[in-house]
C-alpha cells in the first residue's frame, strides 16, 4: 500500500494537500492532533500530517465505512462483522468483538466516560445499539 503527498494546486487556492491512498478510503478520516487516522477498504492507517510519514498501518478483516472514535490511547471502529479497539499510538489490537449475523461497519462509534457506543445491523432483524467498556 502506498500513501503519497501530491502538490495538486501549486497556488494553494483549492486543495492544500492531496494524500493518495492506493487501496481507497472507505470511512471518514479522523484527525487527532497531528495524526490522521484513515479507514480504508482493507486497513486502518495512522499518518503524521507534520512529518508526512505513516506511523502504522494495520490490516482489517473486512470493510469499514464508519469514522473511528478516539479516547485516551484507544481508537475504536466497526468492521464488517466485528467491532475493534486498537492502541492509537501503535496500532496494536486491544480487543475485538464478533457475534454471528451482526454487522458493525455502518455506525460511527462514540466514546463517553470510558464506554464505547455503536450501532449495528443485524441479519434479518432491526438495528441494535451496543456498548463496550474500555477499562
Amino acid at each position: 500500500m502506498e500513501i503519497s503527498l501530491e502538490e495538486t494546486d501549486p497556488d494553494r487556492r483549492l486543495a492544500r494537500q492531496h494524500f493518495r491512498i492506493c487501496t481507497g478510503g472507505e470511512g471518514t478520516p479522523l484527525v487527532v492532533g497531528d495524526v490522521l487516522y484513515v479507514p480504508t477498504f482493507n486497513s486502518l492507517i495512522a499518518f503524521n500530517t507534520t512529518s508526512r510519514r505513516v506511523l502504522w498501518r494495520q490490516a482489517i478483516v473486512a470493510s469499514t465505512y464508519s469514522t473511528p472514535a478516539v479516547n485516551g490511547t484507544a481508537i475504536c471502529y466497526g468492521e464488517d462483522d466485528r467491532f475493534t479497539c486498537r492502541n492509537r499510538n501503535t496500532g496494536t489490537l486491544m480487543w475485538s468483538y464478533t457475534e454471528s449475523g451482526i454487522k458493525f461497519y455502518v455506525s460511527d462509534p462514540t466514546i463517553v466516560d470510558g464506554v464505547v457506543w455503536t450501532g449495528s445491523v443485524e441479519s434479518g432483524t432491526h438495528p441494535a445499539l451496543y456498548s463496550f467498556d474500555l477499562n
